[in-house]
């Protein structure tokens, strides 16, 4: 398990074996005496001959038929005793509940690889997360509107996309697509996204599967624009997304503001 926050890093290991074991692994201890972790005799102090380079400091013991170590790099002593006296066996529930946060929760611009300050739509699509984003990169403004779009499993962050995207007039539709490489099979698709015109309170997306409506964002780069994005299942042909589609922008009656045919 990895902990990491802006100053420190935390490697907590747990392995089932014979507990003769934490007494081996505590070797690279700066321990001499031993030290009684938990209620256990174990190992606790600076561990720089290992791997992990300088200024890594350690606690290593075993318990309930477990060796376990908690390594800590930066921050203060009393986060690594903090992480040590806190671990708990977990439950099945947890564990699956772990396995799907990153499903689970909505994305950052760093998640999907976009500049800081992004936008992003995103929704869950069963049993994976669609993501697209749109903004500028403060450090390379000069490049306009840069997008991308992720697709994210349980098991991390999967296919990904990046570009630029040209604004089109105000009062239309401006858009991209992406193929959604990494989606699990049999749920490949294409993720559509892009901005669309001020007033618009609805877009429909149809495809080669049916129309969908697409996840609106209450803003857009631009005043009174929308971004907007949807996940469509379908074949990806040579161009490595599926296809045609047909975009329509709608107000809050129903009215079509902008169509665009892709």
């Amino acid at each position: 398990m990895l902990l990491t926050g802006d100053t420190a890093l935390v490697r907590v290991f747990a392995v089932r074996a014979d507990p003769r074991l934490a007494a081996l692994w505590g070797f690279w201890a700066a321990d001499a005496a031993g030290t009684t972790v938990r209620g256990q005799p174990g190992s606790v102090g600076d561990m720089d001959g290992i791997l992990f380079g300088q200024g890594a400091r350690g606690q290593v013991w075993a318990e309930g038929g477990m060796v376990f170590s908690v390594i800590a790099q930066g921050g203060p002593d009393e986060l690594l005793g903090q992480v040590v006296a806190s671990l708990r066996v977990g439950t099945a529930a947890e564990l699956e509940e772990m396995r799907l946060g990153p499903v689970a929760r909505e994305p950052t611009p760093a998640d999907v690889g976009c500049p800081a300050g992004a936008l992003i739509v995103s929704a869950n699509e069963g049993a994976f997360r669609w993501a697209f984003g749109l903004g500028v990169d403060p450090a390379f403004p000069d490049l306009g509107w840069r997008t991308c779009a992720r697709v994210i499993n349980p098991d991390g962050f999967a296919g990904a996309g990046s570009g630029t995207l040209d604004p089109a007039p105000l009062g239309q539709i401006s858009e991209q697509t992406v193929g959604a490489a990494g989606a699990p099979p049999g749920s490949e698709g294409t993720i559509v996204g892009g901005v669309a015109p001020p007033g618009t309170e609805h877009v429909n997306i149809a495809g080669p599967t049916g129309v969908r409506e697409a996840v609106l964002l209450p803003e857009g780069l631009r005043p009174g624009e929308r971004l907007f994005g949807q996940y469509l299942l379908g074949p990806l042909g040579p161009t490595g997304i599926s296809g045609p589609f047909q975009i329509t922008a709608l107000d809050a009656n129903g009215v079509v503001i902008a169509t665009l045919a892709l």
